[in-house]
């Protein structure tokens, strides 16, 4: 097997999660508030082997930490601009800073016997990410039907002692509304730039299974810019049906490039920025009410392609490429009957094909030294066909007090693969439980 000694029955895996928050509001006059969010939240991910995963009675421990003190404000002051116009302005501000700590020992000797064994390999570092913004945004109303909305944000991620400009990021929209009868129709459009904060393992050192990852603080923050443009039909009670069109241009998104395969067959490798690509899509919701019966259906077809590589990028992808785990298209069927004490909700979800590594031949390249890093695009990326997946859930009211309810995802085991073949493959789960009221 090419995952020998790696068996997740050797390896105890635990993690902890803490988060405090403090809210407080200050309502200074009817029309104008004040908002103050301040929070701590603590991660921890460790994992470590019960047994040797060798005959040399090689272990090993991994310890990964990290903690975050945050702060959001908030302003906002609504007014009237005559009979006819009004006006809602929002200011606030954000900052948080993240210092992540990461910890691993591998070496002979049970890590589980009170004290790390002496030898070995040891690892450790730390990392801060301080991330601050500003934002503006006002909405002015005309007539309680036209919307205009217009925004600043300006925002800065810290990974080193550099200074790091802000970065600006402007947005204007426009809404109208206007019923007719039964009928309420809403045109909307809007354009504007996003920024992406850099996650925290980008920027740090650690190993996951059988992949060696170095951090890169000379990466650069991701950002969307785009517009996007829609139509909303309300029918009443009756039915609805949204439509919107967007066109992207993501820059500088964020890929995990492998430099090279060590001795062991471990890939390893650093977070690269890609460049830019094109998103262009649609995305559909209709819902229909009849009496006791709900049909809900969503279709959203993608079109994603890379058009200009960072100069800086070593990885795979090429321009033209389609991007990496992104379905074609993406559905769901939704039908749901509701009863004197009785809920049925069946949901089907298809979803197009996806390009993906083709990991077993990927892994196996490493083990046997045939790993062909010229070819990467033609050897070891391949599609994966679409799937279809449908989920059951039925609730039953017994009485005031007790809930009966059923729930079966992936109603009949198909056992597709969703995302690549290293995953493991998702069958049929059920569950049947009893909800107590108080």
């Amino acid at each position: 097997s090419i995952f020998a000694g790696l068996s997740t029955a050797e390896e105890l895996n635990v993690s902890r999660t803490q988060s405090y928050n403090l809210h407080a509001r200050y309502q200074a006059t009817p029309h104008w508030t004040h908002d103050l969010t301040l929070g701590f939240e603590q991660v921890g991910a460790d994992y470590w082997s019960t047994v040797a995963k060798d005959t040399l009675g090689t272990q090993y421990i991994s310890i990964n930490t990290w903690a975050q003190p945050s702060a959001k404000y908030r302003m906002g002051f609504d007014w009237r601009l005559g009979a006819r116009v009004s006006s809602s302005l929002i200011l606030g501000a954000d900052y948080s800073a993240r210092t992540a700590r990461f910890y691993r020992w591998e070496g002979v000797g049970d890590p589980n016997a009170g004290s790390i064994p002496r030898g070995g390999d040891v690892f450790v570092q730390s990392r801060y990410l301080h991330s601050s913004a500003f934002y503006a945004q006002e909405v002015l109303g005309v007539a309680n039907n036209l919307f205009f909305t217009f925004g600043l944000r300006a925002d800065r991620q810290l990974t080193t002692t550099i200074p790091v400009d802000y970065a600006w990021s402007p947005r204007a929209g426009v809404a109208y509304t206007r019923t007719l009868g039964n009928v309420t129709a809403k045109v909307r459009a809007s354009y504007g730039t996003v920024p992406s904060p850099i996650h925290s393992n980008f920027l740090q050192e650690f190993v996951l299974r059988r992949e060696i990852y170095h951090g890169n603080p000379n990466l650069r923050p991701p950002r969307l810019r785009g517009a996007d443009a829609g139509l909303e039909l309300y029918f009443g009670r009756r039915a609805s049906f949204v439509a919107t069109y967007y066109n992207q241009r993501p820059k500088d998104q964020i890929d995990f490039v492998v430099t090279h395969a060590d001795s062991a067959g471990f890939r390893v490798g650093t977070f690269q920025n890609i460049g830019e690509i094109h998103n262009q899509g649609w995305e559909f919701e209709g819902r229909l009410f009849l009496g006791r019966l709900t049909l809900l259906g969503t279709y959203s077809p993608l079109r994603g392609t890379i058009t200009k590589l960072s100069p800086d990028y070593e990885g795979d992808l090429v321009v033209g490429d389609r991007l990496l785990n992104v379905a074609d298209w993406t559905a769901s069927i939704t039908a749901s009957v509701t009863l004197s004490k009785t809920v049925i909700l069946v949901t089907a979800t298809p979803t197009g094909r996806h390009l993906n590594y083709d990991y077993t031949k990927l892994y196996t390249s490493y083990e046997d030294g045939t790993y062909d890093g010229e070819h990467v695009r033609q050897l070891y990326i391949i599609d994966y066909p679409g799937f279809t997946k449908v989920s059951l859930s039925v609730t039953q009211e017994v009485s005031r007090r007790f809930q009966a309810f059923l729930s079966v995802q992936d109603l009949f085991n198909s056992g597709t693969i969703e995302t690549s073949d290293d995953a493991i493959t998702k069958s049929r789960v059920t569950r049947v439980g009893l909800r107590v009221r108080p």
